[in-house]
């Protein structure tokens, strides 16, 4: 990462057609380079894997070409023109003018050169990410937020999910180290790995799947019921009561983090969706209702996190049952969302359904 963009060289060879739709698939463009440092960080990416071995030859395409208009050097993702003072980059004696030779490399030295773009050559492509909002810090192409204060892991969660974001996921060492590195060095920080007790095990509260685990000693527990994680000084994960005040580490990607949204009087924010809790007993159908003349629904639980939210969230209220949106109405002993979503995540009660 460089700024607001992240880069990677291809090693594969292309001409300039291929590598630029083979930068449009990574959702980016060929490198377009707007700066002398720009160029510096580039370079050092060729230098890098030139002296590995990684690539054959000692040079990459950039985005530039004139392939519109002779001598007239533009950016093939914006269509503008090269900086003024970028002219400095051109190797001695280019750009050559030579008919055919319509598109640039930059080699080792940082210089460019102007070459035919039927040519095989390694290529750098550039994705512009999204700037971190304000109180997080970028690191790679993710933005994190390390909340100052002790809260428990619901709190924790709600705070990170009301600027769009999740509680960290965690998948190498890069990535724990950065937290590590970052964070109070006297305070255990929540991360996004919870088990909920549905017999599924730890798992990251976005859905995310991971290979990497950095567990202490004697962790996780073989039998630990409804429990999350914690990250302690040294970056080790040991599994901690939910209830527990701890520090938090909230991570999302540029785009990812919207501008938060404001729910309705009376609603509360969880992750992507707005729940109020109306105490007066009533009727599933009557219920309905009245979420429907507010424009909501019936709540849907979807994964084992946003059931624990619910079940912390109702702690507040003094009645003991709610209703939920799942019905057998269709079908008999076919449970299913009343607006069409199928049943994935299951919590019965002991004995139940009772059919």
């Amino acid at each position: 990462r460089h700024v607001s963009s992240c880069y990677k060289l291809f090693s594969v060879l292309a001409d300039i057609n291929g590598a630029i739709d083979s930068c449009a698939i990574e959702g980016g463009s060929l490198a377009k380079i707007d700066s002398l440092a720009e160029n510096e960080f580039v370079q050092s990416l060729l230098q890098v894997s030139v002296h590995s071995g990684i690539i054959l030859g000692d040079s990459a395409w950039i985005g530039l070409s004139d392939m519109n208009e002779q001598d007239s050097w533009r950016w093939t993702d914006t269509d503008e023109r090269v900086k003024y003072g970028l002219s400095l980059m051109w190797a001695s004696g280019q750009p050559g003018a030579r008919n055919g030779e319509n598109c640039v490399e930059i080699n080792v030295k940082g210089e460019w050169s102007d070459v035919g773009c039927h040519l095989g050559r390694p290529y750098v492509c550039e994705v512009h990410i999204e700037q971190c909002p304000q109180g997080y810090e970028p690191h790679m192409d993710q933005c994190y937020k390390f909340a100052s204060s002790g809260m428990n892991v619901y709190d924790a969660m709600t705070d990170c999910a009301s600027s769009g974001a999740h509680l960290a996921t965690v998948h190498n060492v890069i990535e724990n180290s950065y937290i590590v590195s970052k964070r109070d060095s006297k305070k255990d920080v929540w991360i996004g790995l919870i088990d909920s007790g549905d017999k599924m095990g730890f798992k990251w509260l976005n859905g995310e799947s991971s290979t990497y685990f950095n567990w202490a000693a004697d962790e996780p527990p073989t039998e630990s019921g409804q429990t999350c994680t914690v990250m302690d000084t040294m970056g080790e994960w040991k599994h901690e009561s939910c209830e527990a005040k701890n520090f938090a580490v909230c991570q999302g990607s540029g785009k990812s983090i919207p501008k938060p949204f404001r729910c309705p009087v009376g609603y509360n924010h969880f992750v992507n969706a707005c729940y109020r809790v109306d105490p007066t007993p009533t009727n599933h159908t009557e219920a309905e209702k009245i979420c429907e003349d507010e424009g909501a629904n019936l709540v849907y639980i979807y994964n084992g996190y946003e059931n624990m939210y619910l079940q912390e969230y109702l702690k507040l209220t003094t009645a003991t049952e709610f209703w939920l949106g799942l019905t057998d109405f269709t079908l008999k002993g076919m449970f299913s969302w009343t607006r069409g979503g199928k049943l994935k995540y299951k919590n019965w009660a002991e004995a139940e359904p009772r059919l």
